[in-house]
């Protein structure tokens, strides 16, 4: 298609106005300009392919595919084209299309550029495609050895493919490269704590806070790592330190009331599940370990309606249901606690401390052959659970007294 000599000009002036706004943020107005140049010169595909930049900057996706591929319809031979259809691709859910785009652009340039490499490796992840993905990233790295972020992208695909070795090997040539790189030491450290190695989590997370100390999610890691080794008072001040440095996360103050909780802390337990609460009033969790504190305290109406609200949440939250049922039957409700029981036992048959409580509350009614079954299932579940033997026993010495 032949434009005149005036609409060139036009086209020229729009078109590098709308990269000049691009480049200053000023997504609106590039978007205009493009789609001005675009009536100019309707065959521009890096008009096209510019306009989908500014588009998927925008996070509109949908209009940003439309554009990479109208700019592959002019130009098909365009490897950028393809990497950012890719990208973009991903990005709204579409990792099948996005391996095709990433796979195309390597076709035609195998050899210069990582970042199609490095692409097409998320896009197999996603794909649950892991041998593929790790082989991609082997290439990036080929192309680049001096990525430490590819490197710790393939230690995440070692990682979900179970290989544990390989993937320490890629996080510490991801460190090597950059010993800043926090995400590192925090998958390098939940890996070590999949594998039982609890203290080698704590060195390798206090290395990581030795050398960046104010990533809050770092802090939060040792936390919690802390608290599997019942180290209170180190994880409740690890997870003050989160807080502090990160003060809108609720989830920081849910695990600090966590801590607190297993400290019998209860006021300051109470107060920040209420913080946790605030910031996220949908959290679940937060409504739940709020109510265990409030029926410490013996708030029990208190208590009852933040289980409840839980529910009303997660209407599937068993441990929701199960310590309403056990806080009614500590009350003498044991109607309602039998049906907060049979509510949590309907959604997993398999709780085998659900079993036991319903067992002791039938057993109390003198219910004797419902009680046997419940006791007789909770150990068929946990063979190792000695209280519900202690309640079988008693049951049927009930009976026979009967």
């Amino acid at each position: 298609m032949m434009i005149s000599e005036s609409t060139q000009s036009l086209y020229l002036r729009d078109f590098q106005t709308a990269n000049q706004r691009l480049r200053e943020g000023q997504l609106s107005e590039a978007i205009a300009l493009y789609r001005q140049a675009i009536e100019q010169n309707p065959t521009s595909a890096r008009c096209y392919h510019n306009l989908g930049d500014a588009l998927a900057q925008q996070g509109n996706l949908s209009q940003a595919i439309a554009a990479y591929r109208q700019a592959l319809k002019l130009n098909p031979d365009s490897i950028w084209s393809y990497n950012n259809l890719g990208e973009v691709l991903l990005q709204n859910g579409g990792a099948s299309e996005a391996i095709a785009a990433f796979e195309k652009a390597i076709q035609l340039d195998p050899d210069s550029c990582s970042k199609f490499y490095e692409n097409l490796g998320e896009s197999l992840v996603e794909n649950h495609r892991l041998s593929e993905a790790v082989n991609a990233y082997q290439r990036a790295l080929q192309l680049n050895p001096n990525s430490s972020i590819v490197y710790y992208k393939l230690g995440e695909a070692f990682s979900q493919q179970k290989q544990p070795d390989e993937a320490v090997n890629a996080y510490q040539q991801a460190l090597q490269l950059d010993p800043c790189f926090w995400q590192v030491y925090a998958s390098l450290g939940k890996l070590r704590e999949q594998q039982g190695q609890l203290d080698e989590a704590v060195a390798i997370y206090s290395q990581a806070i030795a050398i960046i100390p104010d990533i809050p999610q770092l802090h939060s890691l040792l936390s919690a790592v802390l608290g599997k080794l019942r180290q209170w008072d180190q994880a409740v001040a690890c997870c003050l330190k989160a807080v502090e440095l990160d003060p809108d996360n609720f989830q920081f103050h849910h695990q600090l009331g966590d801590g607190f909780l297993r400290q019998g802390q209860l006021a300051q337990a109470g107060r920040s599940y209420q913080k946790a609460i605030e910031l996220k009033p949908n959290y679940a969790w937060s409504h739940h370990n709020f109510g265990v504190v409030l029926a410490k305290q013996r708030l029990f109406e208190q208590a009852i309606a933040e289980y409840q609200t839980a529910i009303e949440i997660n209407p599937k939250f068993t441990q929701a249901y199960h310590s309403l049922g056990e806080l009614l039957q500590s009350l003498g409700n044991l109607e309602e606690a039998k049906e907060q029981y049979h509510q949590a036992l309907q959604l997993n048959p398999q709780l085998f401390q659900t079993h036991y409580q319903l067992g002791n509350i039938l057993a109390e009614q003198n219910l004797f052959p419902e009680a046997i079954a419940a006791y007789q299932k909770a150990i068929e579940i946990n063979p190792n659970f000695q209280a519900a033997y202690d309640g079988l026993e008693a049951v049927l010495v009930k009976k026979k007294i009967n």
